[in-house]
């Protein structure tokens, strides 16, 4: 029950914009169902994102939430539930459907499994799912719900990742961190950390056991790599069409000072800005350094600053035109999941993490119903210069299924936060009652 009521919100708004991420994932969707190949010569003019190899054009994202989406697509489209447009099968129904997999599912998934975890470290119930949906909606994760891109699915697999760590379940979390990098590519960065400290604690059992569990994905990743570039261990990224700094390290270098702070405190990408609930984290653990009560960071804690640390020296560290630090999202639901139980038994400083999470709900919710995610590189202050105009003028965003049903945009963003207020009062009381 509690995972429909949150599906239900995280779908609320599905993507239809034809931005090159989105569309380039599509493209290889549509290539497969449409065509039967990988290469997506018919719609290539439709995305920047892409690789161009021995005349053909390919998506140059990572395949699985493609993938997962094929077949699906497939279906529709054998059924009649899915009619070609302009571009053949590549349409505005596909993002939807992608957006839906790839966006709303995981995003739910992730709530329900922070919240189950809770519970079973004996948080009440309707605290549970307050400590871990109210930072999710109030942050730049809920932007992303509903858009085809990769981010929440990797998040999702690294979560399950290091749920099957904290169980001790070793292949299980290999398995679970291998998928989520055919998700996001530079999301390698956390088992690797995992690996890592395996290592320096000498557990060679459960270092061997992860990385068996990844070598199946491994082996899908070489396979893929094969069919494409033909050459195991080369991606498509090392022919780009258009980006072609990620020809050298997929575009990786050393970080900067600059990228660090933009990916953490600045109002153009940072973390704490479009997260408000991580600041809330980040002075609890602080105050409690400074008692002497600080807790030993658990391997996902190093592996998620490591993270912010890579994506630091990532060429395209801001992720183009994107709300909040895009690439730091599976980094955010890590850094969600080492929250202090001691923090939510805790009155004044549960109270500040809901009223920081109320607040990054809102920015949240004024960006998915205007722009979205539509901020130009070169807004240093999105907010504050697209976002807060374009809800003064009212220019509201249609993609919301209640404007497919007739509702007004307007009527539709105003609706889903009284269904959200309304949703987070009954579902932990429905629960409790029906147990």
């Amino acid at each position: 029950m509690v995972f429909a009521g949150l599906l239900l919100l995280s779908s609320w708004h599905l993507d239809e914009g034809h931005n090159d991420n989105t569309m380039s994932r599509a493209a290889m969707v549509a290539a497969l169902v449409e065509h039967g190949t990988l290469h997506i010569d018919t719609y290539e003019q439709l995305t920047g994102d892409k690789a161009v190899l021995n005349g053909h054009f390919y998506s140059d994202k990572a395949p699985l939430p493609a993938l997962v989406v094929t077949p699906f697509w497939w279906v529709a489209a054998r059924t009649g539930l899915a009619q070609p447009g302009e571009h053949g099968l590549l349409t505005d129904g596909l993002l939807r459907l992608g957006g839906f997999l790839c966006g709303s599912v995981p995003f739910a998934l992730i709530i329900t499994l922070l919240a189950l975890r809770l519970v079973r470290a004996g948080v009440p119930l309707p605290h549970a799912l307050y400590a871990a949906a109210l930072p999710m909606f109030g942050s730049f994760l809920f932007v992303y719900s509903g858009s085809f891109y990769s981010h929440l699915p990797g998040a999702c697999l690294l979560l399950l990742g290091a749920l099957a760590f904290e169980r001790e379940q070793w292949w299980r979390c290999g398995a679970w961190c291998g998928a989520a990098v055919l998700c996001e590519y530079t999301l390698a960065v956390v088992p690797i950390v995992v690996c890592a400290v395996l290592l320096l604690q000498r557990r060679w059992t459960p270092l061997m056991q992860v990385v068996a569990g990844g070598v199946p994905w491994a082996l899908l990743l070489m396979g893929y790599n094969v069919a494409t570039t033909g050459h195991a261990l080369e991606p498509l990224y090392a022919h780009e069409a258009h980006y072609t700094f990620m020809e050298q390290r997929m575009g990786f270098a050393l970080p900067t000072a600059d990228a660090l702070f933009g990916l953490t405190l600045s109002p153009y990408r940072g973390l704490l800005w479009y997260m408000p609930a991580l600041a809330v984290l980040l002075a609890y653990a602080i105050g409690r350094i400074a008692w002497g009560e600080g807790a030993r960071p658990s391997a996902y804690t190093w592996a998620a600053l490591a993270g912010i640390v890579a994506v630091s020296g990532y060429a395209m560290w801001w992720g183009g035109w994107a709300y909040g630090p895009r690439h730091l999202c599976a980094t955010a639901v890590l850094l969600l999941l080492a929250c202090p139980i001691a923090l939510l038994h805790d009155l004044r400083w549960r109270t500040a993490l809901h009223a920081a999470s109320i607040v990054g709900l809102l920015m949240a919710w004024a960006a998915k119903s205007t722009v979205w995610y539509s901020l130009p590189t070169e807004e240093r202050m999105p907010f504050r210069t697209i976002i807060l105009p374009h809800l003064a003028n009212s220019d509201w965003n249609a993609w919301q299924w209640p404007v497919r049903l007739g509702l007004s945009p307007m009527s539709a963003s105003l609706l889903f936060l009284l269904i959200f207020a309304a949703a987070l009062l009954v579902l932990p009381r429905a629960v409790q009652r029906f147990r």
